[in-house]
């Protein structure tokens, strides 16, 4: 911990750290009768160049932030509804619930709402937790109403505004307030997406399908729409005007995965912004991929700044509509600053509190997060992942054999993963290797991120090469989505806890993929946890498995084949076992085999003569390649097989092909 940098201070019951940056900036003068909201200045905004008065005229729309009720209270609430010995195990609040018991109270509310207004202060709502307020005045309403000057500046070659004194309110106010965002600009949140920073030839590319991921990570099978069934996930993203749904279904269609009811909500009004599109795009392609059945919601809000994204949670929380919540957007902890990550930590327990479980990308700058960040130490967390209400979802570079086995798997370079400044070491954060440091240590766990080992996406091309921890969280969101569905649980509330006491169990070497090899600067890979990968990577069946005896994924029942190459052909078929997954059959099977045998593939009780290529509704008859096939073994629940291709016996993939 860089404790000559930070000094201790208690906000939300939490013993953050404190840049000094941060308080040595000018407070503002006094007034009789007020007092001011401290440590409100960005540390940032202490290093940009001052260019002048903001124009008074100006119209600023902002968000008054209120303080929670009963805050020890609610976090002995949290930790009872999630401990399985408890009688409020998983009894998780309805928003009215959490409201009544931990929110501002009605008289409090109107007590700032009046005071706003006769200030010449627009309220435009009140969320409906009475958390926040949103409010709409011109620059010098609010410089007369917080006893604040607004200047424009420059900082890192971008125009913003903001003000170096903190906000004065009248003592009683004061007392009911925790800060007001949107008094400056200079705190923005990045996507979580990489490209390759090489130019790589074709034999390098090795850009993933879903499938591929699926077998490699032994996932539930992905285009079965039970898989996810009932539960929705909500995308917490930015920019994206110029979504494209039917890019998304595209993508779906093509790997011969399910579609998705998609619902966009836009936060804070229509924007017109598109940065953050090809963002949103993979969320929803490989999110909805991993989770077949799930609904997914994207809330967009119209722009990157700290308190559009606050405004997003906010209303992702409150709108209660998802078991599921991701995030591919994040920012380093100094730039956020303590008071910032304090605001929305009371989300995310408000999101625990109600059963909603979170997920964030972890960064793509390796252990400093340095991207655009205040400083460039090489200990710095990404914030939200940093939080300790929110799933870390690290990186790895991934590489498969032929038969999509994984053949090595290692820390990638560019992963997050680092001590937080602000947050403390909670409770369920134990096990071999966690860093006893006293502070929330990320990753938590992790999957694929690497572009050079990356992904496919749809936006209205084919693209390769994508990666990056946005690909993991929101394939996570995927996987717990499915086991919300599959555990006959409403919710799950907080996964972290469930997640390590799984690694925690004796099932650590079942349940994950341990990654001892590479690093992401400050830290390194190691045997157990480790800040680069958390707990590693996973297999999906037995993780789902073992966190809820009531799912029995292991279980054979029928094989279930998804993928398969005829590596002399180069030809990519899908051939789907089940009822309704293609055409118009009522059900495939696979005849009976020991190792070394030859078997034949039904549909229904005539024999299978014709197979689907990917992407294309035509068949593809048994003669133009595949003839007969023949079980090789079976081994963890996965089917070897070659095939007969057209009078040459060639290996396949390993066939994605598991036991229900």
């Amino acid at each position: 911990m860089k404790s000559m940098l930070f000094k201790c201070q208690e906000i939300f019951g939490y013993k953050f750290l404190i840049s000094f940056l941060a308080i040595t900036a000018c407070t503002g003068t006094a007034f009789a009768g007020t007092s001011p909201l401290t440590d409100m200045i960005p540390p940032a905004l202490m290093w940009a160049q001052l260019v002048g008065h903001h124009d008074p005229s100006s119209v600023l729309h902002t968000t008054v932030v209120l303080k929670l009720r009963n805050t020890a209270q609610l976090k002995n609430f949290l930790k009872q509804v999630q401990d399985p010995a408890s009688e409020e195990y998983r009894q998780f609040l309805t928003p009215q619930q959490f409201t009544s018991l931990y929110g501002p109270t009605q008289d409090q509310v109107s007590t700032v709402v009046d005071y706003l207004e006769k200030q010449g202060l627009q309220v435009v709502s009140v969320a409906p937790d009475n958390l926040s307020i949103n409010v709409r005045g011109t620059s010098g309403t609010y410089e007369k109403a917080l006893g604040i000057q607004i200047n424009d500046y420059v900082y890192q070659g971008r125009r913003v505004y903001g003000t170096r004194d903190n906000p004065q309110l009248p003592t009683a106010i004061a007392g009911q307030v925790q800060s007001v965002l949107g008094l400056t600009d200079i705190i923005r949140l990045y996507p979580m997406l990489a490209r390759p920073s090489i130019t790589l030839s074709p034999p390098l590319i090795a850009s993933y399908i879903p499938q591929q991921i699926a077998t490699a990570y032994d996932w539930p099978y992905i285009s079965d729409s039970a898989n996810g069934a009932g539960v929705t996930i909500a995308n917490a993203t930015a920019d994206s005007s110029n979504l494209s749904v039917d890019n998304l279904d595209t993508f779906w269609s093509h790997y011969e995965l399910p579609a998705h009811s998609v619902t966009i909500i836009n936060v804070d009004g229509q924007g017109n912004l598109t940065d953050g599109t090809d963002e949103t795009t993979l969320d929803e392609e490989w999110g909805g991929a991993m989770a077949p059945g799930a609904k997914l919601q994207i809330y967009d809000a119209s722009n990157y700044y700290y308190q559009d994204f606050f405004d997003t949670y906010s209303t992702i929380v409150n709108n209660n509509q998802a078991q599921i919540m991701t995030t591919s957007w994040g920012s380093c902890e100094p730039d956020i600053g303590g008071v910032r990550a304090g605001e929305e930590d009371v989300i995310f327990m408000q999101a625990a509190a109600q059963g909603i479980t979170v997920f964030a990308a972890a960064g793509d700058s390796g252990s400093s997060d340095s991207k655009d960040c205040l400083t460039d130490y090489p200990d710095q967390a990404d914030y939200p992942s940093s939080d300790p209400y929110v799933v870390a979802a690290g990186g790895t570079k991934l590489t498969l054999n032929t038969d999509n086995a994984i053949a090595s798997e290692v820390a990638w370079s560019l992963t997050g993963g680092a001590e937080s400044q602000y947050f403390s070491e909670p409770s369920w954060q134990v096990g071999a290797g966690v860093s006893q440091n006293g502070a929330r240590n990320t990753s938590d766990i992790s999957m694929d991120a690497d572009p050079a080992t990356g992904y496919t996406i749809y936006n209205g091309s084919w693209q390769k090469c994508w990666g990056g921890t946005s690909f993991v969280a929101p394939q996570l969101a995927g996987l717990f989505a499915v086991f919300v569905s599959l555990s006959g649980e409403a919710r799950l509330g907080l996964a972290n806890p469930v997640i390590y006491a799984d690694a925690n169990s004796g099932l650590y070497a079942n349940d994950f993929h341990d990654i001892t090899e590479g690093n992401n600067g400050e830290f390194s890979a190691g045997i157990g946890w480790d800040h680069p990968t958390g707990w590693g990577s996973f297999d999906a069946v037995n993780l789902l498995s073992h966190m809820d005896g009531s799912i029995a994924l292991s279980a054979p029942s029928r094989i279930s084949m998804e993928y398969m190459r005829c590596v002399n052909r180069q030809d990519k078929y899908l051939v789907s076992w089940g009822p309704g997954q293609v055409g118009s059959a009522s059900s495939y099977h696979l005849e009976q085999g020991s190792a070394g045998t030859w078997v034949t593939v039904y549909e229904g009780s005539g024999m299978l003569t014709s197979l689907f290529r990917v992407g294309e509704p035509n068949h593809i008859s048994a003669n133009q390649g595949i003839q007969r096939y023949r079980v090789e073994r079976i081994q963890a629940s996965w089917l070897y097989i070659s095939a007969l291709c057209s009078g040459v016996l060639a290996p396949w993939t390993r066939y994605s092909s598991k036991y229900l």
